[in-house]
């Protein structure tokens, strides 16, 4: 079992005590410094009333003051209640009750939203963090154990409205260890954190494993390519965790030489598209890890660059403490290899369950359904058809969204893609395929006709949208649920399909 995360983080501070921790160019810090700040606002937060297991609403930014806050709480055996600060106003305040926060802190520069959310919501609010680290520290660390809360964070709702999920201080020490071996991070790497700090990606996949390797850490809320770029060569940023939509930026505004530091990217949160891939790995000479799963088990799934050469396509495997299972949607029974149905992750990393009310609904012991649909093969490696939810049903037929998108991605002039059903008097759904082009945009002709030749005549779309751009959650995630809710706005060509 890896340490606690606490004890990670004084270990830290003991054998690299003036090596850097955190860094946001506006300030760094050691990690002495680190332990040192921490431990004062803990004190702080105690003062003002902050208890073992109190939850505790953080609104945070991509700053070391965010970082600091949140393992001041942790370092207190309180419940960190991450919320998206960029989100609407009523959503974090619903989320706040969702979760019982009994207090709300913030960094300095989300200190006036803090005010306000306490006075709509008469939840109390922290003291200001910047004056808390000046503290002089006295309270000790609490000693949690292991299945003691730790966080709550919400799903994105991509697919659905957000939902509050719960995790324990054993799930922190298990996802950070976990990440930190499979990325072989050590007190020499420097992580870069550029994707919204409150999504649950950058805590599992970076800022815990960037601590549970000692790597130093810069994070930014720079999302443009060139500004990026800029960071990874000025800083030396050996690995560095990113959603697909930023890797796409960065790789257009970089060279080879530009990313020369650079040992491997972490990418989650969508699949990779296959052209982005290959830009990344032959053109600019990067190792791409994934890592697949769901809010809830914090990945689960993890393939690395080596095994890409004999499955391409997959999702990875099981790591470390984690299991999969590919089970019948119907039945709940498992299923053959190479058989496809639902995609079931477990493990001592999933989650403890969701909040629901008051009460906490458990994850099943006998694993988390991601909703995704797929197989297994006979190496235990899994690949990604779908998702339940997205599956179009047109005449009978069952079209899974990621097997059109791979194949509209490699037509000429077809720089974005998403796919999705649209009700249709005579299919029940028609396959309807909303592009981004580079430069000028394909004909309708030619994108069916090139369709033809690898799909079959029923996922072949039938009507094709062209946008500009496509929506994006505030966390950098392809928004298929305002492309559903708006499809009616869309600007359609249409043709037989089949």
């Amino acid at each position: 079992m890896f340490p606690a995360v606490v004890e990670r983080l004084e270990l830290n501070a003991r054998l690299f005590p003036e090596r850097l921790a955190y860094d946001d160019a506006a300030r760094a810090v050691s990690w002495s410094a680190a332990v040192e700040e921490i431990a004062a606002i803990d004190t702080g937060l105690r003062r003002a009333g902050v208890r073992p297991g109190a939850r505790v609403g953080l609104l945070l930014d991509n700053s070391v003051d965010s970082i600091l806050a949140l393992l001041a709480v942790w370092r207190g055996g309180a419940v960190a209640v991450v919320v998206n600060p960029r989100i609407d106003v009523s959503a974090v305040v619903e989320q706040l009750a969702t979760a019982e926060a009994t207090v709300i802190a913030a960094p300095p520069s989300l200190r006036d939203l803090a005010t306000s959310l306490g006075t709509v919501t008469g939840i109390d609010v922290a003291p200001d963090l910047a004056a808390l680290r000046t503290t002089r520290p006295s309270a000790e660390p609490v000693v949690a154990a292991p299945d003691d809360h730790a966080l709550i964070s919400f799903t994105s709702g991509t697919t659905g409205k957000p939902k509050g999920t719960l995790m324990s201080y054993r799930n922190l020490a298990v996802r950070g260890g976990t990440y930190a071996v499979a990325g072989a991070l050590c007190s020499r790497d420097h992580g870069l954190i550029s994707t919204p700090l409150c999504m649950a990606g950058s805590l599992n996949l970076s800022l815990l494993p960037y601590l549970y390797g000692a790597a130093a850490c810069f994070i930014t809320p720079e999302t443009a390519g060139p500004a990026l770029v800029d960071i990874v060569a000025s800083r030396g940023i050996t690995t560095m965790f990113m959603v697909p939509v930023v890797s796409r930026r960065l790789a257009e505004a970089a060279t080879r030489a530009q990313l020369a530091s650079v040992r491997f990217l972490m990418s989650s949160g969508a699949e990779l598209p296959a052209d982005l891939l290959d830009d990344l790995t032959d053109r600019l000479g990067i190792d791409v890890h994934e890592a697949a799963g769901t809010s809830e088990t914090a990945g689960g799934l993890y393939i690395t660059q080596p095994e890409r050469a004999m499955h391409r396509r997959s999702a990875g495997r099981a790591i470390g403490s984690y299991w999969v299972e590919i089970r019948d949607p119907a039945t709940g029974e498992p299923v053959p290899p190479e058989t496809q149905g639902e995609i079931v992750i477990g493990g001592v990393a999933v989650g403890v369950g969701y909040l629901d009310g008051g009460d906490v609904l458990p994850f099943p012991p006998t694993g988390s359904a991601t909703g995704d649909i797929g197989y297994q093969d006979h190496d235990g490696y899994v690949y990604v058809t779908g998702r339940i939810k997205d599956t179009i049903v047109t005449g009978g037929q069952n079209v899974y969204p990621i097997d059109v998108e791979e194949v509209l991605r490699g037509i000429p002039r077809v720089r974005e893609v998403v796919v999705l059903g649209c009700p249709d008097p005579t299919w029940g759904e028609a396959v309807c395929a909303v592009i981004v082009p580079d430069g000028a945009a394909p004909e309708f002709a030619d994108i069916v006709t090139r369709a033809r030749e690898k799909l079959a005549g029923y996922q072949v779309p039938k009507r094709i949208a062209i946008v500009d751009e496509l929506p994006y959650t505030t966390m950098g995630k392809l928004d298929r649920k305002a492309l559903k809710a708006n499809w009616q706005r869309l600007d359609w060509q249409s043709g037989s399909g089949r």
